[in-house]
């Protein structure tokens, strides 16, 4: 569907139950070449939570995927406003199911953000999430500088050389890099539960019995410009337990 919002529109995909929803999840997805990387496993993913009774609810960043707007147009400011536009028009709160916000990698910190900024989700789910912009600038620059010096990918002339306002291949604000490093995690109060990979060690805001570890399939994919492996949606299937089990007033 298209929502939308002022002169443009943002696009979203409602993936419905089949039943009366045991909950309504909001995703927020991840940036760039992790948003690509990802799609097809968290579409999926949201069509197994749509079984189980799971409302989920996907979009598109203004300037990113099929919502309206240029790469360049993508601001963190902006994106949080997207968040708060698809929650206040889609998850409404008169009838009494939870609302779930799910953030993935640094959507995880605009979606944390959002909720700071008044977002009213009676509990998050934080999958892999980005907890400083400045470790995930660092280590997407990495990522594009390891491609562009790649013989692989340019075995008869050297790759080209880094370009303000680009980042791994997409045209973005050449600002955006700096604003992104700014963000620091708020530690919104709420009920949460972290999908971690098997290296993430626990912050002081993470209860252990919060946590879910992910296979170890999940520990590179946020690293991968190709698609050297496909995560089968089934090995989040112990995950999604957990989750389903730690719904407010839900049992799985």
């Amino acid at each position: 569907m298209l929502l939308p919002q002022g002169d443009t529109h943002l696009f979203v995909v409602r993936h419905r139950s089949a039943t009366p929803p045991r909950a309504r999840v909001l995703l927020c997805p991840p940036l760039l070449q992790e948003q690509i990387r990802s799609y097809r496993f968290f579409a999926q993913l949201a069509e197994q939570w749509a079984r189980r009774g799971i409302e989920v609810i996907r979009f598109d960043y203004s300037g990113t995927g099929d919502s309206c707007g240029l790469g360049v147009e993508f601001s963190v400011e902006r994106a949080v406003r997207d968040i708060r536009r698809v929650w206040d028009a889609l998850l409404r709160s008169d009838d009494h199911v939870p609302r779930v916000l799910c953030g993935v990698r640094m959507g995880a910190l605009l979606g944390a953000l959002a909720i700071r900024d008044g977002l009213d989700a009676d509990m998050a789910w934080w999958w892999q999430p980005v907890l400083l912009g400045a470790t995930w600038v660092g280590e997407a620059v990495a990522i594009d500088a390891r491609e562009r010096q790649s013989r692989s990918r340019f075995p008869l002339k050297p790759g080209p050389n880094a370009i303000t306002g680009e980042l791994m291949g997409h045209v973005i604000d050449p600002r955006l890099p700096d604003a992104l490093k700014r963000l620091q995690w708020p530690d919104p109060r709420l009920p949460s539960m972290w999908l971690l990979d098997s290296e993430h060690a626990l912050e002081p805001n993470m209860d252990a019995g919060d946590v879910v570890r992910l296979p170890l399939a999940f520990d590179a994919w946020a690293g991968q410009v190709d698609f050297e492996t496909i995560i089968p949606v089934r090995l989040a299937d112990a995950a999604t337990e957990r989750l389903l089990a730690r719904l407010p007033g839900v049992a799985a």
